[in-house]
């Protein structure tokens, strides 16, 4: 049986009327002003039988759908077009939105590359919601920056200097000192309307040491599952050896 071929009907872009028609009334209003302003005559002729009239419509329509594709375009995912929540923060502090599966997709490209020993903090996210937590790198450099060099500093240097030989998994060459789900908790501050951080100075956990590959699989999970939204971008790998991360800003 040969199937006949289905003709396309293009879709008129309904969405767009009430930009033509918000536009036709600032148009209108700013004709019969000016019309006033130079006659000083409260008789004003029908504005729609004026050129001008519809010349600003035209325009305001445009510069409207220009500034609505703008703006949609800056909440979309940067590789698919679907609606992004997620940013990512580069190497280069350039920013970048994300739909979820793309974000853990370019959060694994990138953790790949990394070729410095690093110290990474299970996320901890998977029952978190709202947009205020996210995942971030530290550089070694930046913990003092960020009044964390007292809190966490010596943990971050006991757990670069453990990391040696092979992978605790697949026998590959180490990089990570990794602190599992069970070595930290949550803690609430500030109150009852404080915000909670991870106890990371109680750690007192002995470090696993695996390859980057490896622990890529024990933390996206945590991030793929994170149940609201990294509206503060997740931090990716800067500057050479540091620490990843949760937190709550």
């Amino acid at each position: 049986m040969v199937k006949g071929n289905k003709s396309k009907q293009s879709k008129f872009p309904w969405s767009y009327i009430p930009f033509f028609f918000l536009s036709l009334g600032f148009s209108i209003l700013i004709v019969a002003f000016s019309t006033f302003l130079r006659t000083h005559n409260t008789h004003i002729p029908n504005p729609l039988g004026i050129p001008l009239t519809w010349i600003l419509a035209l325009g305001f329509s445009l510069s409207l759908l220009i500034i609505e594709r703008l703006v949609i375009s800056s909440f979309k995912c940067s590789i698919c077009g679907r609606e992004g929540k997620d940013v990512l923060r580069y190497s280069n502090r350039k920013t970048k939105r994300f739909c979820r599966t793309h974000m853990i997709d370019e959060f694994k490209k990138e953790f790949l590359k990394i070729q410095n020993k690093i110290v990474v903090i299970y996320p901890k996210l998977e029952e978190k919601r709202g947009s205020s937590y996210t995942y971030q790198y530290y550089s070694l450099s930046d913990l003092k920056k960020y009044n964390l060099q007292e809190i966490i500093g010596d943990l971050v240097t006991q757990g670069l200097n453990s990391i040696s030989g092979a992978c605790a998994t697949c026998k590959a060459d180490a990089q990570v000192a990794y602190f599992g789900a069970d070595s930290f908790r949550w803690e609430h501050k500030g109150g009852s309307a404080g915000w909670e951080l991870p106890a990371i100075e109680k750690i007192n956990h002995t470090a696993e040491i695996l390859c980057t590959r490896c622990v890529l699989d024990l933390i996206l999970p945590s991030l793929r599952n994170f149940k609201g939204n990294f509206e503060e971008p997740v931090v990716l790998h800067y500057a050479g050896e540091g620490i990843f991360l949760p937190w709550q800003v």
